[in-house]
């Protein structure tokens, strides 16, 4: 929450968290979606700034959907771009919105950040993505939401 971001000890707490937990702070992508950035952006990129000065990954939700400016791109400093669902869903349908992906996947890697697209819900899209660069996908063809608990669980299960 960007409401999160405007509390001065909030990189403490993640810090502690972090400690708490063992977890590097490279380990760990704070998203913060791109609306609620332009509540405060002068505050929220300080704060950004901070926990990307500290180790944490910045991951900006939901790109494309609000207040989508290249030149925020440029201001923030984000580590992760996440195409919003919406411009995936459409990408087999539109060649337009196709472009549009491979554009942010390509802006998006010369800036320096990795790539996430959201709402692959079916291997054509995914495997469309694949040939367009994009580093990572989230969706339902990958996984269903599940309880931390079952994801947990899972996790222990796999070979390493």
């Amino acid at each position: 929450s960007v409401h999160v971001l405007q509390q001065h000890s909030f990189l403490e707490h993640v810090r502690d968290i972090a400690r708490l937990w063992k977890v590097p702070a490279e380990a760990i992508v704070l998203e913060v979606t791109e609306s609620g950035l332009m509540q405060d952006l002068q505050h929220c990129e300080q704060m950004l700034r901070r926990l990307r000065d500290h180790g944490f990954g910045i991951a900006i939700d939901d790109f494309g959907t609000g207040y989508s400016s290249m030149a925020y791109l440029k201001r923030l400093p984000a580590t992760e771009l996440k195409i919003d669902r919406s411009f995936v869903v459409d990408m087999h349908e539109d060649a337009r919105t196709q472009k549009l992906v491979g554009s942010m996947i390509d802006g998006s890697h010369h800036l320096g950040m990795s790539v996430v697209a959201e709402g692959v819900e079916n291997q054509a899209a995914l495997d469309r993505l694949r040939t367009m660069g994009c580093d990572h996908a989230q969706g339902y063809h990958l996984g269903r939401p599940m309880p931390a608990g079952d994801l947990v669980a899972g996790l222990k299960q796999q070979p390493r």
